[in-house]
């Protein structure tokens, strides 16, 4: 399975939630099947720049809004890309983000 329909399909399922959409619902006024869609957010359907489109429209936002995969890494994607960018930072950036996330998770 691809990647980057995983990402693009997770970031489809966030902005349908977000809109507090069902799949059905989402998938009717798109024009899609239920069942593509489900498949499209579970990353294994491949979905048509055309069809984006629509649900951007759908959506109310730009396409490229759909296409902003980046944040929507599994943990473990994210865990590994963390582990890339901590050398190149410096101590006290590092400890920024220690404190930061001692706030963030109330530890």
């Amino acid at each position: 399975m691809s990647d980057i329909r995983k990402r693009l399909g997770r970031r489809i399922r966030s902005l349908r939630i977000g809109r507090d959409l069902s799949q059905e619902e989402l998938a009717e006024k798109a024009g899609l099947s239920a069942k593509y869609l489900g498949e499209v957010e579970r990353g294994i359907g491949n979905i048509s720049i055309e069809r984006l489109s629509g649900l951007a429209a759908v959506l109310g936002i730009p396409l490229t809004d759909i296409l902003e995969t980046e944040h929507e890494l599994s943990l473990e994607e994210l865990l590994v890309e963390i582990t890339r960018i901590l050398p190149s930072l410096s101590l006290k950036d590092i400890q920024i983000m220690y404190r930061m996330l001692k706030v963030l998770t109330n530890r």
